[in-house]
């Protein structure tokens, strides 16, 4: 899978290096599969998705636009169901498909 291979392909240079920005941007537009280190320090790929008609399909808002923490990225985790943070600086990059 190409996601294991991140690293070998970020030294080697055949990536563009994605930003939390690009992550985003994309995530508003459909799922996005991506990896982030967790606290534990496995290395955790997602599927998520920021896009609200998604979201709203499955999750009823109680009002506000949910939690949001300075430095962290919240997604809803399509795997999961439910929503997800991680810590922007432990952000790997984006798997392509």
């Amino acid at each position: 899978m190409w996601c294991n291979k991140v690293s070998l392909i970020l030294k080697n240079r055949k990536m563009k290096r994605h930003s939390v920005s690009d992550l985003k941007t994309a995530m508003k537009n459909g799922q996005v599969k991506f990896q982030y280190t967790k606290k534990n320090g496995e290395i955790r790929t997602a599927t998520g998705t920021m896009n609200r008609e998604y979201i709203e399909s499955r999750y009823t808002y109680k009002g506000g636009d949910g939690p949001s923490r300075y430095g962290y990225t919240t997604y809803w985790d399509v795997e999961k169901d439910d929503f997800r943070c991680f810590l922007d600086d432990k952000f790997i990059g984006i798997c392509e498909a």
